[in-house]
């Protein structure tokens, strides 16, 4: 069984009689990469900032090893946080920048100058000792902030949407590095951003927060392939959403037809006449096909966009004005305007119940 680190027990945060935070708990591991993803004024950067102790919890427990650590003050909880602006002191060098928190806790000088050693080799640092933040790249001060936050040797690190500030080549640069460091450190990181990508990229683990509170926790694949709320599914990647009717049942599948229209076999998962539904597909499981066969109609390319990797297009069916996005991993030439059949298999339509709004 995997070691709980940190525990949040029924957590709420209120400010005046508004609740940010409600009734919130989560169990996260010891060694695991956590991220907190969600919308600006979610709550995210609340949670962290109350694991952290620099918010007071309004109800509720906030364990660390099993400790009740609710009403600890942040000087003396096992734990370090990287801030969106770094916050490096520009008068200091490298060095004393990592230096300063062994030195407020008074660590032996022998000992805090190995840590910091390890810590400047750990993050490619070499020979940037003495050099003042001012002389750094915004990379390179990343780097001495999670230099400053590894040297304390505490369990977790905290991180509020550290890379923000970093243009998206090196963003994404930095996004390999960090779990890379992560894994070798074998430390508990929790990481709050509202960037998918870099959600999906670094961690064992997200959750979703939305409105105070978390909508799904899981895998990066179980939350982009398998999203159980409507809210996931349209936050997470992109996605073609159809609400739909049941018409007719057999024993393995059952028939839907979309407010578009569009009459689709889905599987059958005890289906009654007349259910509502809502359908998620994500655009890169939609195929063009060369002939018509179930779930295939045609459409007409209204937008499309080449780039190398990938091409995106658009496609318009019937008399709707909604298009359906579609993502293809070919270099086949596509022109606007020109007519497609479009496949959308039923083993890539994630089913979500009609309770999602």
């Amino acid at each position: 069984m995997e070691k709980v680190i940190i525990r949040l027990e029924n957590v709420s945060k209120k400010y005046d009689k508004d609740y940010v935070i409600k009734n919130l708990s989560l169990d996260i591991y010891d060694g695991e990469f956590l991220t907190l993803l969600g919308p600006s004024g979610c709550g995210k950067t609340t949670v962290l900032r109350m694991i952290s102790g620099l918010e007071a919890v309004t109800e509720g427990k906030i364990y660390l090893e099993g400790e009740d650590i609710t009403d600890v003050s942040p000087i003396y909880r096992a734990v370090n946080t990287i801030f969106q602006n770094f916050a490096l002191f520009p008068h200091m060098t490298v060095w004393d920048n990592i230096n300063f928190g062994l030195k407020m806790k008074k660590v032996p000088v022998d000992i805090a100058q190995k840590r910091i050693k390890d810590a400047i080799s750990l993050v490619k640092l070499d020979g940037y000792e003495k050099r003042y933040p001012s002389e750094l790249s915004g990379g390179e001060q990343q780097r001495v902030a999670i230099a400053r936050g590894i040297v304390m040797n505490h369990k977790v690190l905290l991180l509020d949407e550290s890379l923000c500030s970093l243009d998206l080549k090196l963003k994404r640069e930095m996004q390999v590095e960090l779990k890379k460091l992560q894994k070798k450190l074998k430390m508990t990181f929790i990481y709050v951003t509202h960037d998918q990508d870099e959600a999906l990229t670094m961690s064992d683990r997200i959750a979703i927060i939305n409105n105070g509170t978390i909508e799904q926790l899981g895998s990066p694949r179980e939350i982009y392939h398998h999203p159980k709320t409507l809210f996931t599914a349209d936050f997470i990647g992109e996605s073609n959403i159809f609400k739909a009717v049941v018409k007719k049942v057999s024993k393995d599948i059952a028939y839907v037809v979309t407010k578009e229209g569009l009459l689709l076999e889905v599987d059958n998962n005890e289906y009654q006449i007349d259910d509502k539904l809502t359908l998620i597909v994500r655009p890169e499981n939609i195929q063009i096909v060369n002939k018509q066969s179930s779930n295939t109609y045609i459409g007409k390319i209204i937008n499309y966009i080449y780039d190398g990797a990938l091409a995106k297009m658009e496609v318009k069916f019937g008399d709707e004005k909604k298009a359906l996005k579609v993502t293809l991993f070919d270099d086949k030439n596509y022109e606007d305007d020109s007519q497609v059949y479009f496949k959308i298999p039923k083993e890539s339509i994630t089913i979500l119940g009609d309770n999602n709004e």
